[in-house]
């Protein structure tokens, strides 16, 4: 359960910053919003969540390729994304139930980056950027964050930014949509 949400609007160069508190976890079918004070020009949200169960956050992005879920594990172990002008795709191993696998979503095309995490190392943030390129809405950088450092960015810079920063917590899962590029991306959130 999600005890509250904090979204601070703001995109860096705007100068306007509005921080609104919700009563509940998220406004509009679970999903964080922009306030309505700020211009959408300069809407940027970053929800700062605390919880005390698994939520599913997000996604962001755009509705074409298929559905992908990862689902919630319990440690995520390894992270290789594919980039070139956007996010091509993402593999990701993990642990669930105690065993080991690994998932892939999207395409093969762009360069090869790879994350392993080390065993007292989890993920506390994710960040990036969606835009429209060759007709379609899709994920067109990556940036994630851990305990210990940061990843990223991958791909290119431009278009309208996203942010899930855990004030508490940290990101266990994916999930979004794909075909031969990342149309779209969440997050599932856990506390630690």
């Amino acid at each position: 359960m999600v005890m509250g949400i904090i979204v601070d609007t703001y995109t860096p160069g705007c100068r306007s910053r509005s921080r609104d508190k919700y009563p509940h976890p998220f406004p509009e079918e679970g999903r964080a919003s922009s306030s309505s004070s700020s211009s959408s020009s300069c809407a940027h949200t970053h929800p700062y969540l605390q919880m005390a169960g698994e939520i599913k956050v997000g996604q962001w992005g755009g509705n074409g390729g298929s559905a992908w879920d990862l689902g919630a594990a319990y440690r995520i172990t390894n992270i290789k994304i594919r980039a070139g002008d956007a996010i091509d795709g993402i593999v990701i191993t993990f642990t669930r139930n105690g065993l080991r696998d690994t998932e892939s979503f999207g395409g093969s095309g762009g360069t090869l980056y790879e994350i392993p995490l080390q065993e007292d190392e989890y993920l506390v943030g994710v960040e990036g950027s969606v835009d429209t390129m060759w007709g379609i809405t899709l994920v067109r950088n990556l940036t994630l964050r851990t305990n210990r450092k940061s990843y990223g960015p991958f791909g290119t810079s431009g278009g309208k930014p996203f942010s899930v920063p855990v004030a508490s917590g940290k990101i266990i899962g994916f999930f979004g949509r794909a075909g031969a590029l990342i149309d779209a991306i969440g997050v599932y959130l856990a506390p630690n």
